[in-house]
């Protein structure tokens, strides 16, 4: 199923060259599916892509490849895994970005990041070696966020409160991608 015409249809529906689009069909042929065996119908299991070098640091790893399987089963598809990527990756228009990166951090699925959503996204982004923040340093930090972002002031974020607070982050363009 890989061919010329599938090359140039994902280089137009994605925000991937056709050189990242080969080589990440190498790397998923070569040590995600069995060799010859890679067509439109495979899901690849989540578990064999989380082990990737790109993946396997990233503490939101779960929830990236979850946001990104079409058919939510735990499983990707090339092209599932072909959107991924180009949304991580550098050419990605910020807007792109922050939407998906909302869907990634809203824990619960319901379209706004609610205090534990809030909560579990600062665990995962301090959690090192077995130490994690206090009750209350968590707390805290919710707070001063809600205090700056939540600007209907209903204790939730919205995804357009989320993208008012992310423009203003100079750095967050760059924590969101995967230097392919």
């Amino acid at each position: 199923f890989f061919s010329w015409h599938f090359t140039e249809l994902h280089t137009e529906l994605t925000y991937l060259s056709k050189n990242e689009i080969h080589i990440r069909f190498q790397t998923v042929q070569g040590h995600l599916a069995e060799p010859g065996q890679l067509d439109k119908e495979i899901r690849l299991p989540v578990r064999d892509v989380e082990i990737l070098p790109e993946f396997s640091s990233n503490p939101f790893r779960d929830r990236l490849l979850r946001t990104f399987s079409s058919l939510k089963d735990d499983r990707l598809s090339f092209e599932d895994f072909l959107d991924l990527l180009s949304v991580l990756s550098e050419a990605a228009p910020i807007d792109v970005k922050m939407e998906y990166a909302f869907q990634v951090f809203d824990f619960n699925d319901d379209g706004e990041l609610c205090k534990e959503d809030l909560a579990e996204l600062i665990h995962r982004l301090t959690w090192l070696h077995d130490k994690k923040l206090e009750h209350q340093e968590v707390q805290l930090l919710i707070e001063n966020v809600l205090r700056e972002a939540d600007l209907d002031q209903n204790g939730r974020l919205s995804l357009l409160e989320f993208q008012h607070c992310m423009r203003k982050n100079p750095d967050f363009e760059s924590c969101f991608r995967l230097r392919l």
